[in-house]
């Protein structure tokens, strides 16, 4: 999302959780860095090749390997999600000796579920948490300040507390959460721990899915971060997408006891205090960060069903990747993509003072902010965030941020003014709601200060 708040797509979370009751049972986090500005956290990038687990003094033990067979290739499923019944078998990558047989069934697994072998094997590495931590931030400063102006348009609109701090309540979220990123630019996979569990395996599943699509597609895509919608966000959805369908099948192809004993390793992964973190973190960020794991397998399911599953549903897969959803909204309502109506660029609202940043704040985040029923009726958007003198009475200075949103019909414009009427309402003082004309259309602007 060009200079709009960080979606912290690299941050791959599949958890078990009920934010509605801040109830958090279990959770997953894979962190994955697949195109974008160099060094960037929870955007694509970076990557250096090293050795193997099996050349480090950190291997991972084998142990006794699942049954990971590739998914059957005979009857295709009715929603053409996971069998492949037109591929012919792939010849699978040779295995490096040092390489534990657990990866090497992972891998060929993937290779079996695309079509088509890894062109190279993919380094694997096993880090233990003091290690993995530190290259895991090894960069994290250079987005700081960008986390910051992500905060300031999240506390100036009331979606965070006004004391939150983004940046810490980030870098808390990675520390305790990631099990595993992949960077793209130099093919770096890094899984935590040395020991692995059926739980490790199902990381390294997902990593290797974005290797293999690395290798095939290209996930390093900086441009989509310049791009004045949110096709940097509809690319990790698909990417991400794609990984947890692929993940899910290897899931499946499990046998019952190692379900059962997958689900209480991962139930067991993260310590009391881990999980105080975690929920220390505001929910709005945690679901900004669920959505390409959830909403983007439905995306990539359906994809392959219409293309008929085989061969078809991977090229499919392919072209999304190739050319993904210009717009949150195409990611939560997959029936528009790729041939829904096309939603205007908007203009910007005037900024007061310093402008801090300026973006698309989409479908999802207006759904997370103003609730679902108005988000349906989004139809394009752009803020301004900029700083300016205070008013005295111990604020020097203001963060403030504006909204034009457009809407699909003069209902849904009605229900976006009278949600925002009633958030302005909760703060008065600093809140504030007006119809414009914007282009010949008639607009919502909303604006708040903090």
């Amino acid at each position: 999302m060009p200079g709009g708040p960080r979606r912290f797509e690299g941050a791959v979370v599949l958890v078990a959780v009920l934010l509605g009751a801040a109830a958090m049972i279990g959770a997953l986090f894979l962190f994955v860095r697949p195109g974008g500005e160099p060094d960037q956290a929870g955007s694509p990038d970076e990557t250096a090749e090293e050795e193997v687990a099996g050349g480090s003094e950190n291997q991972a033990e084998p142990s006794p390997a699942p049954e990971t067979s590739a998914p059957e290739t005979t009857d295709p499923p009715e929603d053409g999600s996971s069998a492949q019944p037109d591929q012919a078998p792939v010849q699978p990558s040779v295995c490096p000796a040092d390489v534990p047989g657990e990866v090497c069934d992972a891998a060929n697994f993937v290779e079996e579920f695309r079509g088509r072998p890894f062109k190279e094997f993919p380094d694997v590495e096993f880090e233990n948490d003091d290690q993995f931590n530190a290259r895991l931030l090894a960069d994290f400063e250079e987005e700081g300040p960008h986390l910051v102006a992500s905060g300031d348009l999240f506390r100036s609109l009331g979606m965070i507390d006004a004391d939150a701090d983004l940046v810490e309540a980030i870098r808390n979220t990675l520390e305790v959460g990631v099990v595993g990123f992949y960077q793209s630019d130099t093919g770096e996979l890094v899984i935590r721990g040395t020991e692995l569990n059926l739980y490790a395996q199902s990381v390294v599943v997902h990593e290797l899915v974005h290797a293999h699509d690395d290798q095939w597609l290209d996930l390093d895509r900086p441009e989509l971060e310049e791009a004045p919608d949110e096709s940097s966000f509809g690319f990790i959805a698909v990417v991400e997408g794609n990984a947890v369908r692929i993940e899910n099948a290897w899931r499946d192809s499990l046998t019952g006891e190692e379900q059962a004993e997958l689900s209480r390793q991962e139930l067991t992964f993260l310590s009391p205090q881990d999980l105080s973190i975690l929920l220390a973190v505001p929910s709005i960020i945690l679901e900004l960060q669920f959505s390409p794991y959830v909403d983007g397998p439905k995306l990539v399911e359906l994809l392959v069903a219409e293309a008929g599953g085989g061969q078809a549903g991977e090229q499919a897969v392919d072209d999304a990747i190739t050319t993904p959803p210009a717009w949150a909204e195409e990611v939560l309502h997959p029936e528009l993509y790729p041939n829904g109506d096309p939603t205007p660029i908007v203009q910007a609202p005037t900024a007061r003072g310093e402008v801090v940043e300026e973006g698309v704040i989409g479908e999802l985040l207006f759904d997370l902010w103003l609730g679902d029923r108005v988000g349906n009726g989004w139809g394009g958007d752009r803020y301004v965030t900029w700083r300016e003198a205070g008013s005295g009475n111990g604020q020097d200075q203001l963060v403030c941020t504006a909204v034009n949103v457009l809407a699909d019909s003069d209902d849904d414009l009605a229900e976006f003014r009278e949600a925002a009427e009633i958030w302005a309402r909760l703060n008065a003082a600093n809140r504030s709601v007006a119809e414009i004309e914007l282009d010949g259309r008639q607009a919502v602007l909303i604006e708040g200060c903090i």
